[in-house]
């Protein structure tokens, strides 16, 4: 009997006590033994007995609760590789199959191509963060980009189809096949910078993936990142559509709408977007638990993304400036609105209809926006 006394508070001991997180008994359950199997037994078989009564049988476990402060929640790192399952393999693929469009028509790599990639890739991501768990914000950074690249191919197509000189842009451009496979280092070189343009969702995926509410300066200054990517997506998009509509009307210089402000919203929009993505993706970065060098890796290449679109978008704003002046700018055949269709007040949304300053006008219109960064 005394044996059996020890043994049983031995066996309780063992119940009672909580076990490491390293231990084996944590994944495992404690099934009981009923007492009554010791009954008519002798007091060493009891004492033996006793010795087992603890048993760690999952496949005996039924009905029997873990306390909830012993639960093992799911572990954070397993959690973020599934979020950079879709990486560099994926991704890449995402980036370079849309981007050879280019071989059919050249433009196609830097128009379908582009928006097709960037939303593609960022669905890739999106789907992977949702099934994660990450923060809501992550995955909003992910949306951003997609809704960007749908709106981006819609805008294409609508301006290719209305607008005739883009019709007449889009056939000289199918029929000057020229060198296709000359074309290579350009395509591939563009879906490089589309995959720089993906990489910051990469991190931010990865940054709160499992959380479910961030708190904190680095989480804070992510939402503002965030938004301002919205904002810089609407304001393209806005920007798009007012100029589109106003060419395809037949108007000349638009300075109307948000142009009475920026001269280039389209552009200024864009580099608003990308870069408050990247920003996003480097303070991702700086919210990882742990940081390997595939995380420097994606912030490199996110880097490189970042300078190179907004080098594009620059270049194409010095561009922009430079023809609109020799066309508008004062001294130019071009500023002459005197008895032109813009003389007539017919475009009344124009701020400048009428030539209401004389052959100046297009240069206080440049005088009172701003035309964004430029080259």
């Amino acid at each position: 009997m005394l044996a059996l006394s020890s043994s049983l508070t031995n066996a309780s001991s063992v119940l009672h006590s909580r076990p490491s997180r390293s231990s084996p008994r944590m994944r495992a359950v404690a099934v009981v033994r009923p007492a009554a199997r010791l009954q008519g037994k002798p007091a060493v078989h009891a004492a033996k007995a006793g010795q087992h009564l603890l048993a760690f049988r999952p496949q005996q476990a039924r009905g029997f609760k873990i306390p909830q402060g012993h639960r093992r929640q799911p572990h954070r790192q397993s959690l973020m590789c599934t979020a950079a399952a879709i990486c560099a393999p994926a991704l890449a693929t995402a980036c370079l199959l849309p981007t050879c469009l280019g071989f059919y028509v050249s433009e196609m790599a830097v128009s379908y191509g582009y928006g097709t990639a960037t939303a593609l890739s960022a669905y890739l991501i999106h789907e992977a963060a949702v099934k994660a768990g990450s923060w809501e914000w992550a995955v909003a950074h992910s949306l951003a980009l997609i809704i960007y690249g749908l709106r981006l191919n819609v805008y294409l197509f609508w301006r290719q189809t209305v607008i005739p000189r883009f019709k007449e842009r889009y056939q000289e451009a199918k029929t000057s096949a020229g060198n296709r496979l000359g074309r290579t280092p350009f395509i591939v070189s563009c879906a490089l910078l589309y995959l720089g343009l993906a990489a910051p969702l990469v991190l931010s995926a990865q940054a709160w993936t499992g959380v479910t509410a961030a708190t904190g300066a680095l989480a804070s200054a992510f939402k503002v990142c965030v938004s301002a990517a919205f904002v810089g997506l609407v304001v393209a998009a806005v920007g798009d559509l007012q100029k589109s509509m106003a060419k395809s009307a037949g108007q000349g210089l638009v300075t109307g709408g948000l142009y009475s402000v920026l001269r280039h919203p389209n552009y200024t929009g864009e580099m608003l977007l990308w870069t408050s993505s990247w920003v996003a993706g480097c303070l991702a970065f700086a919210a990882l638990p742990t940081r390997s060098v595939g995380h420097m890796g994606w912030l490199a290449l996110s880097t490189l993304g970042c300078i190179g679109i907004n080098f594009v978008l620059m270049m194409a704003t010095r561009g922009l400036e430079k023809r609109q002046r020799e066309q508008y700018g004062s001294g130019s055949s071009g500023s002459k609105w005197s008895g032109s269709k813009y003389n007539s007040g017919k475009y009344s949304g124009d701020k400048y209809s009428g030539n209401k300053y004389g052959d100046d006008s297009y240069d206080k219109w440049v005088d009172s926006t701003w035309g964004g960064f430029s080259l």
